[in-house]
């Protein structure tokens, strides 16, 4: 069973974790390995987004581009413009061509950006947990799959979007897990 422990407030908090598997709060730190880490999560998202788009077969790629530019110019999805995707995504890649001024470099960049911000939020929940070692294990490893061409690496297609959205789903439901409070908790598992 857990055990409760006493946190910084003087409320008592149950653990998740079974005490064999608790990280002592004296974990040590090693800000070098964080920075080593944070670039690693950045080289393999960027990699994986340029590897993406010089890669054979993106047909596909390009009706999805289009699909972000139709809603970009204003025009109706599924009336003016078509594809058998769901319309979020058109909206995903617009929002990307209006960061970029309309050009396509926006679309790309995008799932990059998208990718190291639930990334970190995945480290930070975890790190929260179990420790700061573990946090940067996790990232650096979601970092490296997801560049993979498993889920399309950091690209405009849909799978890369509904993982990595699904990972960053699964970093709030953790972090509102191990909330002490219970309304910050309440809101963290709201949005995951």
């Amino acid at each position: 069973t857990n055990s409760p422990r006493e946190s910084k407030s003087g409320v008592q908090v149950r653990e998740v974790l079974p005490p064999s598997l608790r990280i002592p709060s004296s974990y040590p730190r090693h800000p070098w390995l964080d920075v080593l880490g944070a670039v690693l999560v950045v080289v393999f998202f960027v990699g994986g987004a340029w590897a993406a788009y010089w890669a054979d077969h993106r047909n596909d790629q390009y009706q999805l581009l289009g699909l972000g530019e139709c809603v970009y110019g204003g025009e109706r999805l599924y009336a003016d413009c078509w594809e058998n995707k769901p319309p979020g995504l058109a909206w995903i890649n617009a929002l990307g061509l209006v960061a970029a001024g309309g050009d396509a470099i926006g679309a790309w960049v995008l799932p990059s950006l998208v990718g190291i911000l639930c990334t970190v939020a995945l480290w930070i929940a975890v790190s929260k947990q179990l420790g700061p070692t573990p946090g940067r294990r996790a990232a650096v490893f979601a970092g490296a799959l997801f560049s993979t061409r498993a889920y399309d690496a950091a690209t405009i297609n849909p799978d890369f979007y509904s993982a990595i959205l699904e990972l960053a789903a699964a970093a709030c439901w953790l972090a509102a897990i191990t909330r002490e409070s219970r309304w910050r908790g309440a809101g963290i598992a709201v949005i995951a």
